[in-house]
This record gives C-alpha cells, sequence and structure tokens, in this order.
C-alpha cells in the first residue's frame, strides 16, 4: 500500500498567548499548506491551546490542570535546547509517513507562502538551512554567542563563516530527527543560557553544518532564494547601517510584503517584528 508523504510545520511556545502568535497560525492557515501543523505547548492558558485544538493543530503537552493551562514541571528549562529532544521524542512516535519538517520559531515568523512549495524543488536535499547573510566575526550577537558557547578555539575556526538561522530549519524526516537529537546532545555540553541572550543552539547549528556530513547534503538558501528572509540582519533599521557593509548578500526587498531582490515572496520571513513597517503591515494583514 502507498502513502501520501506529507510536510510537518512544528514550532514551540511557551508563555505566549493567542494574541502573539495568531500571526503564525493565521499566516500558516491562509499559505495554503496542508501537511500537519504541530505546537510544542510548555506553558499555555487554556484559551490559547483550545483555539490551536478548533483549527487542526496537534499540540504536544505535558501538564494540564483543571482549567486546561498547560505546563511545563522544569522551571527554568531552556526552550532553545529542550525543544529539540522533545521534536525528535515526537517524531520517533508520529505513526503517520512524513517526507520534510520544517521547524520555526512561532511569535516572530510569518508564513507569506506554502512553505512545501519550495521544498518541493528542493526535496533532493536532506536539509534546507536559512543564511543571516554576515559572517561570525562581524554580528556581536552572534560572535559572543559562540564564544561563550564553545570557546574561542571555536570561535577562531568559524568567524569567518556565514552565519545560518536555527529559528527557521527544515530536513527530510530522518535526517532532521537525527539533527534534532545532534543538536539537543551538543548543546547539553555547554551553558543553556548564554549571556547576552538566547541559548547555544544556533552556535551549535553552525558547527554541525561546517562539517562535511551536512555540507555534503544539504541546501543553504541564501537571500536570493525563496525560501525564509532573516530581517534581523538583513532589514532591521537599529543594526542594517552597521550591518550593511558586511552583508554577503544582496538584501530582501521590503514593501507590504517581503521579497527577494529577483521579486520573489519568501515563503517564511523570520524577525518581521523588528522592522516597525514590516510589523504595521503583518499584523494588519495577519491578525
Amino acid at each position: 500500500m502507498e502513502y501520501m508523504m506529507h510536510d510537518m510545520v512544528i514550532a514551540s511556545c511557551t508563555g505566549y498567548r493567542w494574541e502573539q502568535i495568531q500571526y503564525w497560525v493565521n499566516s500558516l492557515d491562509r499559505s495554503g499548506f496542508t501537511g500537519y501543523k504541530v505546537v510544542l505547548a510548555y506553558n499555555m492558558d487554556a484559551a490559547t491551546a483550545a483555539a490551536l485544538v478548533t483549527r487542526g493543530y496537534l499540540l504536544v503537552t505535558f501538564e494540564k490542570d483543571t482549567q486546561g493551562n498547560l505546563s511545563y514541571p522544569f522551571k527554568d528549562f531552556a526552550i532553545v535546547v529542550d525543544r529539540f529532544i522533545h521534536i525528535w521524542q515526537f517524531l520517533r512516535t508520529f505513526s503517520q509517513p512524513l517526507r520534510y519538517v520544517i521547524a520555526t520559531d512561532i511569535r516572530d515568523v510569518i508564513f507569506q507562502t506554502n512553505p512545501s512549495n519550495y521544498i518541493d524543488k528542493k526535496q533532493d536535499y536532506k536539509f534546507i538551512a536559512s543564511s543571516e547573510a554576515i559572517a561570525y566575526k562581524d554580528e556581536p550577537w552572534g560572535a559572543n554567542n559562540l564564544k561563550l558557547s564553545f570557546g574561542e578555539i571555536m570561535y577562531d575556526a568559524h568567524k569567518e563563516h556565514t552565519i545560518y538561522n536555527c529559528g527557521v530549519l527544515a530536513g527530510e524526516y530522518h535526517t532532521f530527527m537525527g539533527l534534532c537529537e545532534t543538536l539537543w546532545l551538543t548543546c547539553r555540553g555547554t551553558i543553556q543560557h548564554v549571556p547576552g541572550g538566547g541559548g547555544p543552539d544556533q552556535a551549535a547549528l553552525n558547527l554541525l553544518l561546517s562539517t562535511h556530513v551536512y555540507r555534503n547534503c544539504g541546501h543553504f538558501a541564501n537571500h536570493e532564494d525563496p525560501w525564509a528572509a532573516q530581517c534581523g540582519t538583513t532589514l532591521d533599521p537599529n543594526k542594517i547601517d552597521a550591518y550593511k557593509p558586511f552583508l554577503r548578500e544582496r538584501q530582501p526587498v521590503l514593501g507590504e510584503y517581503v521579497q527577494t531582490p529577483n521579486g520573489e515572496h519568501y515563503a517564511i520571513v523570520h524577525q518581521w517584528d523588528r522592522v516597525p513597517v514590516l510589523k504595521a503591515s503583518f499584523e494588519r494583514i495577519y491578525g
């Protein structure tokens, strides 16, 4: 018997209410995506959980009180790290056949088009990474994150490398499951909360992607590709004057929507809320 292979979009959420995640949900629902939609719900109020279930989303939950509020028993956890072991556990037991898994952040991600349409053209690759268009040595947050997570030796070895973002990541089912497991194991060997913000997840991802194992099987999408726009390094008005001389790719084109330099809509826009004109546009469109 032949099975139809579907894609899955999965995101992690802790402490966000419906008002904060509605843009992610509404944009995904309107994108034409027909695969599975999953949220790892660590800490979530009952109303937000009910709204997601009503829309057909699968929730991965941990504890629930009598009012339907969801919680995670470990209070000082690092969601950016723990999400990977829980995605791995969930995928191991998921009963339906999957083609690609697309994992994103939830509060600051918008789907402008169906991400499966882009994957249709790239499915020969085992995973898709999304460039931030700048090297570690030229991006202070990333440099600090890599140094504090894995030390000066690793920073010196990778400072010339382009940074790939951990908030938008996709891969063929088995490859993605293995990447999640390896990311979690790599992060467990260092600090979980990095001074200056974030965790070691993005640094760990970039160390792994630099190896020949991943280099030879992945698609490393840049901003010429209509996959994902990383606005934090390419469009943030508070940083772009400092970053622009060091950008390694042409910037996205900003309008009501976000397009590649060649005029194609990106499937995914990340960190849109850092760009005031884009924030106003997306809140109106997807609110």
